[in-house]
């Protein structure tokens, strides 16, 4: 859903906790597109995958799709390859050492 530019600036001028929340939202975004540019450009493959394992083990933690055990990944090797930028046969070496 998109909202008129005009609602937007009417919202966060006349809604300052509304503007927080997206103040923190913006925030909250940059600092994740941070981590994945420091994935993909400065750590190893094992290093990739874990860090994946643990952001969404954040994520579905708070949507309540995970505990703290463990949660559902139907992915296969080629989407894990595909979201950390690593060939699927890295993937399937890098996951064996993880295990």
């Amino acid at each position: 859903m998109r909202l008129a530019p005009e609602l937007v600036a009417d919202l966060l001028t006349h809604h300052p906790r509304i503007a927080r929340a997206l103040r923190k939202n913006q925030l909250v975004d940059e600092a994740i597109l941070r981590e994945w540019l420091m994935n993909v450009g400065r750590r190893s493959a094992v290093e990739r995958l874990a860090h994946l394992f643990c952001e969404l083990l954040l994520r579905l933690k708070v949507v309540g799709l995970a505990d703290g055990t463990g949660y559902k990944l139907p992915l296969t090797q080629v989407d894990f390859a595909d979201t950390t930028g690593i060939i699927s046969v890295h993937v399937n070496r890098s996951l064996r050492e993880l295990r």
